[in-house]
């Protein structure tokens, strides 16, 4: 019987540093910012960020959805007079004080979405260098952060990517 036990024993522990070691495989700055790239295209989620302007500060909420193919989303400004910007598929309405409601045909909203999540990754991999800043924790939430650094000292710096490590 001990025989048996030590030989599961010895068989487990051989295993446990393979699982380890594929565990630690942490795929490229890149290929982290490709998959949120898809994400932001395939997955429903919801976010929340700020729009920094000269002489104030902006907050948004942003939504999405994929449904039968078709996007759906809603993007509402959360302080000043309401303004909302409302996306179904191929067409985009928006509604503003002072304005009339109005809808375009359209499979893109005009309007402050974080620059990330409309660029082309492999386009941008031309200009910039993605560097793994490593795991850390913003809004509750386990991530990995991504630094995206101009190759050419005279481009201008881009801030860092949040990809939640959880979800993506």
């Amino acid at each position: 019987m001990n025989k048996i036990l030590v030989g599961v024993m010895a068989l487990v522990s051989l295993a446990m540093p393979l699982q380890a070691s594929a565990e630690d495989v942490k795929p490229s700055a890149e290929a982290l910012l490709h998959q949120m790239d898809e994400a932001s295209r395939a997955l429903s989620y919801e976010l929340s960020y700020i729009l920094i302007k000269k002489n104030s500060i902006e907050p948004l909420r942003y939504r999405h959805a994929l449904e039968n193919g078709e996007t759906y989303a809603h993007l509402v400004y959360l302080s000043g007079p309401p303004r909302e910007v409302i996306q179904r598929g191929n067409e985009v309405s928006y509604f503003e004080p002072g304005l009339d409601p109005f809808t375009i045909d359209s499979n893109k909203m005009v309007a402050p979405l974080p620059p990330i999540m409309k660029t082309d990754i492999s386009e941008l991999a031309g200009y910039y260098d993605f560097i793994a800043m490593g795991r850390a924790r913003e809004a509750g939430v386990p991530c990995d952060v991504v630094r995206i650094a101009p190759k050419d000292a005279r481009a201008i710096p881009t801030c860092c990517g949040l990809i939640p490590a959880a979800s993506w």
